[in-house]
């Protein structure tokens, strides 16, 4: 289930950083636009099983894309 459940949690950050690639967005400008600071993105997409949904929800809004959007294959 570990490696399982890595991959899945995997996937909301692969999902992030394939929307930031297509909007021409940078981490750096998600932060600004989601109001999320720096450190706290930039731990989470280490680590996504620490997003709170609310940021999630922040994220999405910022890219202008549905929360499914972020959360797909990863559930």
């Amino acid at each position: 289930m570990g490696t399982e459940s890595a991959s899945l949690r995997a996937a909301i950050t692969r999902n992030i950083d394939q929307a930031l690639a297509k909007q021409e967005i940078t981490r750096n400008a998600l932060s600004y636009k989601a109001g999320i600071p720096k450190s706290t993105l930039y731990r989470n997409l280490d680590r996504p099983e620490q997003f709170k949904f609310a940021e999630l929800g922040q994220i999405a809004e910022a890219l202008g894309i549905p929360l499914t959007e972020l959360l797909k294959d990863a559930a």
